[in-house]
């Protein structure tokens, strides 16, 4: 209802009801009437866009001039010595629901900037909502930031009634789909164009909100969408700060490692756990450059086996070419590598893969490269990925390169057993250790039988081809605790730790077998060759000098008893 009242003179407190066009003036025919006035001096009209006063003669409104003005709940206007103020209740009413509104939004910031958990601050909103507006039902989704799908978080209801959506759903447009067969409003809570979450909301009438109600609860979710937002930056924040700890981690044990199989099995478990990949593998580069070997595997199937990459084809191979890092999708177009062929044992088209160098220097040579795919979930790999897999990947480069120099340091490169110095510094440490915990341990000396000859009637290299295979034997031959090593040029020495004499001899006696059954084919021939062993257990006063002795005149007892065979010290 719309209304003048008079303020003074003699209508002081009268209200005059406005209807379409009512006229103030002296007239007979004016709905108000104001002395000193000429006929219909004053109109206040009713249009679409709300009342407006106009008038023949000057008035004011709220002290102001005018002749013609659109006039407001509580506006004052004065005329021909009479003032009149202009009452729309329905105007009162949106004040005071503009108010409550307000109110409502002032709870709301409250809430979300509160210690609360962001749960159960979603659920306060929901509340607000249900008690300001003409909602009956809300519920609040927000995006999983490992699987992308929508997650329900909160849930309310007015009196007992009930919202029949699932809690969990694919996407936005899954969502709005669900809201549109049945008759909810979907609100998204959206931030620098990411699609955070959603809310879903349920009307008295299907589908439809009032004017109103529906700038309150988008409001709500404006507010909420920073709420989402600062959520999923500190759940980023966590999360890289979780994955650089982890990377840290990872570099600290493979920088402990001086073996490269240890290193290639922890790189694969690192990478595998620290980016949620299903698929892990390490592409080793070949001498020659040409080809690069998968060296080790992890995957939620199981170890898949080993294959060669042609270096420049494929997607590892432009790594192994290049130099540089390939992320699939691209960033920028949001597609796989121009070339891509998913394998089918892969479920996704996203991979990262970054070359491993020997040092962190620039242009420092390539040893391979890492390949991480399908990540756990379904999400994409992003440039984040990438940028950390190349932080593990030069922890892994720079292990694999100390391997290397430990090992040329250290193992003899014909046999691939420890060089003579390196089996002295072993040897002394075993020594102290097995004092150190009470336990046995035993030292054998071997010389292969008649070698000259081999040298003498065949060559060097089939010599080479002897000793190369006779290491094979060994270090297949002996337990995974024990150290083979070259000793000489064709005599070889075994620590054997925690084996106490007979323990010794079984382990002995299997590597004269291993040595006696080898068949090695050079020059068109098939060579074969036995060795004489000398076996001692370590005494409480042997030194390293005393325990070779002891092995060594144990094994030339052998050699001179018949060859082919063992002698233990006593």
């Amino acid at each position: 209802m719309s209304y003048l009242l008079a303020l003074d003179g003699p209508l002081q407190g009268r209200r005059f009801p406005l209807a379409g066009r009512t006229r103030l003036g002296s007239g007979a025919g004016d709905e108000i009437p104001v002395s000193g006035l000429p006929v219909a001096a004053v109109e206040i009209e009713q249009s679409a866009q709300g009342w407006f006063a106009r008038g023949t003669v000057p008035f004011a409104v709220n002290d102001a001039p005018a002749t013609g003005q659109a006039v407001r709940h509580g506006d004052v206007l004065a005329m021909g010595g009479a003032r009149f103020q202009f009452r729309n209740e329905e105007s009162g009413v949106s004040e005071r629901r503009n108010v409550a509104h307000l109110g409502a939004l002032y709870r709301v910031a409250a809430v979300i900037t509160g210690p609360a958990e962001l749960g159960q601050s979603m659920a306060t909103c929901l509340e607000v909502l249900l008690v300001d507006t003409a909602l009956n039902a809300g519920a609040v989704y927000l995006t999983d930031a490992d699987t992308g799908q929508l997650q329900q978080i909160a849930i309310r209801a007015r009196g007992g009634g009930e919202l029949a959506v699932p809690p969990t759903c694919g996407d936005l447009p899954a969502l709005q789909s669900l809201a549109n067969t049945s008759g909810l409003i979907v609100l998204p809570l959206v931030a620098r164009a990411h699609v955070l979450g959603a809310f879903v909301l349920r009307g008295t009438a299907p589908g439809t909100l009032p004017e109103r109600d529906q700038e309150l609860a988008t409001a709500v979710s404006l507010i909420a969408s920073v709420a989402a937002e600062n959520r999923r930056n500190a759940l980023q924040m966590e999360e890289y700060s979780r994955l650089l700890m982890s990377i840290e981690k990872a570099t600290m044990w493979l920088s402990g490692y001086l073996d490269r199989e240890p290193i290639l099995g922890e790189a694969v478990g690192f990478a595998r756990s620290i980016f949620k990949a299903s698929h892990v593998s390490i592409v080793e580069l070949a001498p020659d450059g040409s080809t690069g070997r998968v060296v080790r595997t992890a995957s939620r199937r199981g170890d898949t086996q080993p294959f060669v990459v042609t270096v420049g084809e494929g997607m590892c191979g432009q790594v192994l070419a290049t130099g540089k890092p390939l992320l699939s999708p691209d960033p920028a177009t949001g597609r796989p590598p121009e070339g891509f062929q998913r394998e089918r044992r892969f479920r996704t088209d996203s991979f990262c893969i970054v070359p491993i160098h020997a040092s962190v220097s620039e242009g420092a040579d390539i040893l391979g490269a890492i390949n991480v795919a399908d990540k756990i979930g379904g999400r994409p790999f992003n440039e984040r990925d990438l940028e950390l897999l190349q932080v593990l990947a030069r922890a892994v480069g720079v292990a694999l390169h100390n391997a290397r120099l430990y090992e040329r340091a250290t193992v003899d490169a014909l046999t691939r057993l420890f060089v003579r110095q390196h089996f002295f510094y072993l040897l002394e440490e075993r020594i102290a250790k097995a004092r150190k915990v009470g336990r046995a341990m035993s030292l054998a000396i071997g010389d292969l039988d008649d070698f000259k000859k081999v040298n003498d009637t065949h060559g060097h290299p089939a010599g080479d081809a002897v000793l190369r295979a006779v290491g094979g034997a060994l270090r297949s031959a002996i337990r995974s605790g024990d150290v083979a090593a070259r000793y000489g040029g064709e005599e070889f020495a075994l620590i054997l730790p925690g084996a106490t004499r007979s323990d010794g001899r079984a382990i002995c006696e299997g590597v004269l077998g291993a040595v006696r059954g080898l068949e090695i084919a050079t020059a068109g021939r098939v060579l074969r060759t036995t060795m004489s062993m000398g076996l001692a257990e370590l005494r409480a006063e042997d030194t390293v000098e005393s325990l070779i002795a002891r092995a060594d005149a144990a094994q030339y007892r052998a050699k001179y008893g018949g060859k082919n065979r063992l002698e233990t010290a006593e």
